[in-house]
């Protein structure tokens, strides 16, 4: 039962770590803008995972703007694995979320 509860433990200092170090801004911005401009042919998952990648992108290649090295993402810590499916859950509420704004936008034009 110690290791279960150490197991418990670990993952919400893991959960708390991911929460505060999450940079949701990249995501957000491009969630918007893929979900309100790409065609609802395209899968929502797919859409996602292409607004995870470019955001994490962004994030990691930042601080060269500045000089410094690129910070990729440790994909071997469980901090950076939480913070990408918080990503993609995010992006993909977002995507989806967008893409009925359009809809509903589209459906209540009036014809020219």
């Amino acid at each position: 039962m110690d290791g279960f509860l150490q197991f418990i433990g670990a993952m919400g200092d893991s959960l708390n770590a991911a929460l505060t170090g999450l940079n949701l801004a990249p995501a957000i911005g491009l969630s918007l803008l893929a979900g309100g401009l790409l065609p609802r042919k395209c899968p929502y998952m797919l859409q996602a995972l292409g607004v995870v990648v470019l955001s994490v992108t962004l994030t990691a290649l930042w601080p060269q703007i500045y000089g410094f090295g690129a910070i990729w993402p440790d994909l071997s810590e469980l901090e950076a694995e939480m913070q990408l499916v918080i990503l993609f859950t995010l992006s993909y509420a977002l995507v989806r979320l967008a893409g009925l704004i359009r809809f509903s936008l589209l459906l209540f034009r009036k014809p020219a």
